[in-house]
């Protein structure tokens, strides 16, 4: 039960968190005042935060149940990319990063949509709040070589985030 009400939840608090993230766009585009365009921008950034806070529940609703699973799908990396960017876009401006994202043209990754939204969400999160540097990239690339899977053999696909920081603490590493 706890779990159909963290969904449900969850899932309600989506929409209007959507709706503040919109009018924040559009106070940005068709507002005059350099001010006011600069709240509007923090809006959209706190309101891509609640996004990703509440889809982190959502996931967490989606572990626990019973019959959680996997549903893979052909993922576009060019549309998957585009969608990316437009999210973390202002997030990166409020951390004063150049954000670049660089899919491989017509790449796709089969994979469950939702984990891998996470994953890549998760890694740029904290790249850009953490990292204290000033340029985040992400890259993906199709390598030469290929994995057997089954009767055919599948090219590999190089998903790659670098950014300039200042890295991990070496003492905070479990040793070798």
């Amino acid at each position: 039960l706890r779990d159909m009400v963290l969904a449900a939840a969850s899932h309600d608090l989506r929409q209007p968190a959507q709706a503040i993230s919109l009018i924040a766009r559009s106070i940005q585009a068709e507002s005059t005042s350099e001010g006011l365009r600069d709240k509007a921008h923090a809006l959209e950034t706190s309101s891509a935060h609640i996004n990703n806070l509440i889809a982190r529940l959502l996931n967490l609703a989606r572990i626990n149940e019973e019959d959680a699973s996997i549903h893979k799908t052909w993922i576009d990396l060019d549309g998957f990319f585009t969608d990316i960017e437009s999210m973390f876009r202002p997030l990166a401006r409020l951390h004063g990063i150049s954000l670049q994202l660089e899919p491989t043209k017509g790449a796709a990754v089969q994979a469950d949509r939702h984990c891998f939204e996470r994953l890549i969400h998760n890694l740029l999160t904290n790249a850009i709040e953490h990292s204290h540097g000033m340029n985040v990239r992400l890259t993906a690339r199709v390598l030469e070589q290929r994995l057997p899977t089954g009767t055919a053999d599948r090219p590999v696909l190089e998903l790659r985030l670098v950014d300039d920081g200042v890295g991990v603490d070496p003492g905070t590493l479990p040793a070798e």
